[in-house]
């Protein structure tokens, strides 16, 4: 279907008797003030009900702004987790083995692998459930695609 501009409503404002507000103190009241809307004529029925729908509400398609988010972390090269959330993690975790100390650069790499990790795992689990004929990943994915690849066999008795 061809693309056609849309051209944008006029508001009109009609005033009072005189067109001007009679009201006190220069307010207007909803009584004084009409409003018209006037619909374009000519393409308003050249567009399909789904398109009429979604200009008039004025929100996107579905999955559009998740599009817009997997592009942009896709072009992105920042870490996805904070890094003093993550340090404070790996800190507390390591307090309880023993007194450790790190490196700026050891809590980075462990960072950097942590996430190669999870979404590497999550790249997987969409796989599991693109097969499925699903687009919602589920915890049975996830599940899945570590027993696929050989993680998590000491689990299973």
């Amino acid at each position: 279907m061809a693309r056609t501009k849309a051209e944008a409503r006029k508001a009109i404002v009609e005033g009072g008797k005189d067109g001007k507000s009679s009201t006190k103190a220069g307010k207007k009241s909803s009584k004084d003030v009409k409003v018209k809307l006037e619909i374009p004529s000519g393409n308003a029925t050249s567009l399909s009900p789904d398109e009429r729908g979604a200009a008039e509400r004025g929100q996107p398609r579905n999955g559009i702004k998740a599009m817009q988010e997997i592009r942009f972390y896709q072009g992105n090269t920042e870490l996805l987790i904070r890094k003093l959330p993550f340090q404070k993690l790996v800190r507390e975790l390591c307090a309880k083995i023993g007194p450790f100390r790190f490196e700026v650069q050891a809590l980075l790499a462990l960072q950097e692998a942590a996430e190669m990790f999870i979404t590497g795992a999550f790249e997987d689990a969409s796989l599991c459930a693109l097969h499925g004929r699903r687009v919602t990943v589920m915890p049975r994915d996830l599940l899945l695609s570590r027993r696929i690849h050989g993680a998590g066999a000491e689990d299973r008795s």
